[in-house]
């Protein structure tokens, strides 16, 4: 009896269950728009450029007459339009793709549109297939690109694709969450048992639908079952990409799939997943990656006798090696990890994208008795990469690694503006793989291991007629250096100087402004100018921030709560010291006091310190912080740190006429 009514319970929960799915999930069908469907005035912040209505995914195995089985994956987005910006970039799309032939994917169905309340009435735009184009990623990875024509503010967009896969690829991951907001995020699974996936979920929120069960499935005389996968998240807020972050790919809710394992009937298990000496291998032997590395290359020899002339040792000759390429060969952007042509033409061009530039010169290292190899890593906009698992796609750069005399050099001659033995603060994103014939080897590239340290001076003296006048000095670190070489590539030191006194929030009087070593990426940065404060001597009060050229004018952490990592591009210690006679005719009435505020039991610390003589004030802050990465643990921590930062930096001196 009591087994009866445990069963009927069960029953009556399964029923009431699917009744509130059935009341929850949105009736939507393609093309099928009304004028109740543009009024989401309930669902939209007045902060949101698009808000997506629902998108709707399924992927299963299929068989038939022509196919033994095949992968079919579907979707289905809406989406409102909501804001100009959104106009310029939720209205366009990209769908990843692999072409391989036969072994790659193919649309069979392709549908989208836009929909706008014209008159009362609902106008539909068709996409023309004709306007949609490829773009190719890296080897056979593309993107089939498209805008919507017409959107306008308020404007629904809307597309369905159908793409069939062979059955080796992996399942299409799925993002419940993105840039923009959505209502209703659903995806579907079905997994025949001859296949083996692992699953990869994402992020903090939580399921509205988690339901796992099993079906049949049927390929040819082969019975077998299914197990079906069914999740869904309701009102998914959009993430909000907060100052020191690496990419929103890191930190949404999502999920993906590896297959590891192929078990059809009447044939032996494949184990797909591989391994790293395996895949290394294959790069090794590949043409779009390794193989030249491999050969006797004699075709370097010109050029490597003009860039090694009487070098005293390896370190002096593989500097040399490195600078020519640096300087000699014109890179062409593109997220690419290999050759797209020979090392040989790329030479001959004198161009090539970053993995060109870098393969080359770990074929011309390696050519001179240098021993190089290639690195493949995953850039801090590209997301992180778990090395436990070997997936070629989610890298999208190459450097060099060098052994000189037991010591490792980690280079990068695609940018003119790097030294020898640095990379980009991008390229410090966790592990990287080092591919060394069959023996690959991991490497960390960590922000924490990363080290900047900027310096800045002001010395402000009374000139002449009593005004106070000054010198600036700032030697920036390596990074800081890097960054801006690279913005002078786009904008005057004129513009930039502009630039900086406008932050500074006070008109200086610049004189004689300079940048020293712009061409010389070996030497940090020194930026420097002379000025004249402009007070107004006839007030009986005074008032100056010591700390007026560098003060942190507000905090970055603005948001009260964050759910995930804050992930600085390096460490930080910068150091502010400003020495300035007292103002003719003033005293000092009022000094901010020194202060020393510690940061996490020895992670960092604000120093404020500050002094007076007779005829002078001696100031000196200094702030630093020995490590890049902050869980979300440690946020509220990091915030009242820069807070406190932010107000002590304001505090100003006080200066009184004197009778």
């Amino acid at each position: 009896m009591r087994l009866k009514r445990l069963l009927s319970a069960i029953a009556f929960l399964f029923l009431l269950q699917n009744y509130l799915l059935g009341q929850d999930k949105p009736n939507i069908k393609f093309g099928k728009i009304s004028l109740e469907d543009f009024n989401l005035s309930k669902q939209i912040d007045s902060n949101d450029d698009a808000i997506v209505i629902t998108d709707i995914g399924s992927a299963q195995y299929m068989s038939d007459y022509i196919d033994p089985i095949k992968l079919v994956y579907t979707r289905h987005r809406r989406m409102k339009i909501l804001s100009k910006r959104g106009v310029m970039e939720a209205a366009n799309v990209s769908l990843p793709i692999y072409l391989n032939g036969m072994k790659g994917q193919r649309i069979t169905s392709f549908k989208a549109a836009t929909y706008n309340l014209e008159n009362g009435r609902v106008v539909e735009t068709k996409v023309d297939e004709k306007n949609v184009y490829d773009d190719r990623i890296i080897n056979n990875f593309h993107a089939k690109k498209f805008a919507f024509p017409d959107v306008r503010e308020g404007s629904i967009v809307e597309f369905s694709v159908v793409i069939e896969s062979p059955p080796i690829l992996n399942l299409p991951s799925w993002e419940f969450q993105g840039i923009y907001p959505c209502l209703w995020s659903e995806y579907s699974v079905s997994i025949p048992e001859y296949f083996n996936f692992d699953f990869f979920p994402q992020g903090s929120l939580s399921f509205f639908v988690n339901e796992k069960g099993r079906d049949n499935f049927n390929m040819g005389k082969f019975m077998s079952i299914a197990i079906t996968h069914h999740w869904v998240m309701k009102d998914v807020p959009a993430i909000k990409m907060e100052p020191y972050s690496t990419t929103y790919k890191n930190h949404i809710s999502k999920i993906e799939f590896q297959l590891t394992e192929l078990r059809l009937p009447e044939q032996k298990t494949y184990n797909i997943l591989g391994n790293w000496p395996q895949i290394c291998h294959d790069l090794m032997e590949s043409d779009n990656f390794g193989a030249e590395l491999k050969r006797n290359n004699g075709w370097l020899d010109e050029d490597l006798k003009i860039a090694v002339q009487n070098q005293r040792n390896k370190l002096e000759e593989a500097k040399s090696v490195y600078i020519y390429v640096r300087d000699h060969f014109s890179r062409k952007d593109g997220a690419n990890i290999g050759l797209t042509k020979s090392l040989k033409t790329v030479l001959k061009d004198k161009a090539g994208n970053e993995a060109e530039i870098n393969l080359l010169l770990v074929a011309m290292l390696n050519h001179i008795g240098i021993n190089s190899s290639p690195v493949i890593l995953s850039t801090r906009n590209n997301g992180y990469i778990n090395p436990v698992f070997p997936i070629l796609s989610k890298f999208n750069y190459t450097v060099c690694e060098a052994e000189i005399d037991s010591n490792e050099y980690y280079l990068d001659a695609s940018n003119t503006n790097l030294d020898f033995n640095q990379l980009p603060a991008k390229c410090y994103n966790g592990i990287a793989m080092v591919i060394e014939n069959e023996s690959p080897r991991e490497v960390a590239f960590l922000p924490d291991s990363l080290q900047e340290k900027k310096i800045t001076s002001v010395f402000i003296i009374n000139d002449s007629t009593g005004m106070p006048t000054g010198s600036y000095q700032s030697v920036l670190g390596k990074n800081e250096s890097f960054e801006l070489r690279e913005s002078l590539k786009k904008e005057t030191e004129e513009e930039y100087f502009q630039k900086l006194n406008s932050e500074f929030g006070t008109d200086l009087g610049m004189e004689n402004p300079g940048i020293d070593s712009i061409s010389k990426p070996e030497f940090p940065i020194s930026v420097h100018f002379d000025f004249n404060l402009k007070l107004e001597k006839n007030s009986n009060i005074l008032y100056f921030n010591p700390m007026q050229m560098e003060a942190m004018k507000e905090n970055p952490f603005k948001s009260a709560i964050r759910t995930y990592p804050v992930e600085m591009p390096h460490t930080i210690d910068e150091v502010y010291s400003c020495t300035m006679e007292i103002p003719a005719g003033y005293s000092v009435e009022e000094l901010p006091k020194s202060e020393r505020i510690e940061f996490n039991e020895g992670n960092g610390y604000f120093e404020y310190i500050v002094s007076k003589s007779d005829t002078e004030i001696q100031f000196r802050s200094r702030v630093k912080l020995g490590k890049a990465i902050f869980m979300p643990e440690d946020y509220n921590t990091l915030r009242e740190f820069y807070g406190a930062i932010v107000k002590k930096q304001s505090e100003q001196i006080v200066f009184r006429k004197n009778k």
